[in-house]
């Protein structure tokens, strides 16, 4: 007697960068598209994460857009996963942003704005440069 084993799967994923999601199902060689959905993506717009460190993301912001605090509200949504800590750290000049740590006194002075959450201590601090943000109590220079 002669047994014959069919494997079947599905696999999802993304294709291309349109955020559209596949989902293909093979049965031995055959390969079909079952369906075809849109996937929401983050708003970039005006931002655009270029690399991490550890904890720390290093995220470009737009140089027109550097004082919009609507642009940094649409990098923490994207970035910071619910319940994680996070700490951004931001630019408007991609040559300052750091390639390593410690970042240098001109990397330091270039930054335009930092944010940290610790959910486990319910910390949550936005500070700014203080030639986009004059306020002492939430500033640096």
């Amino acid at each position: 007697m002669q047994w014959s084993i069919m494997v079947a799967f599905v696999l999802v994923g993304l294709v291309g960068n349109q955020g559209r999601m596949v989902e293909l199902a093979a049965v031995g060689s055959r390969i079909a598209v079952i369906r075809l959905v849109a996937v929401p993506q983050a708003d970039t717009s005006g931002w655009e994460l270029l690399r991490t460190q550890g904890m720390m993301q290093f995220v470009l912001v737009a140089k027109p857009r550097e004082a919009d605090p609507a642009v940094y509200r649409r990098a923490i949504r994207a970035l910071c996963k619910p319940g994680k800590h996070c700490f951004l750290l931001f630019w408007s000049d991609r040559r300052q942003v750091p390639s390593r740590m410690p970042m240098t006194d001109r990397q330091a002075s270039a930054q335009v704005a930092s944010y940290t959450k610790n959910p486990a201590t319910r910390f949550e601090e936005m500070l700014w440069n203080c030639r986009i943000k004059n306020d002492p109590q939430t500033c640096f220079r």
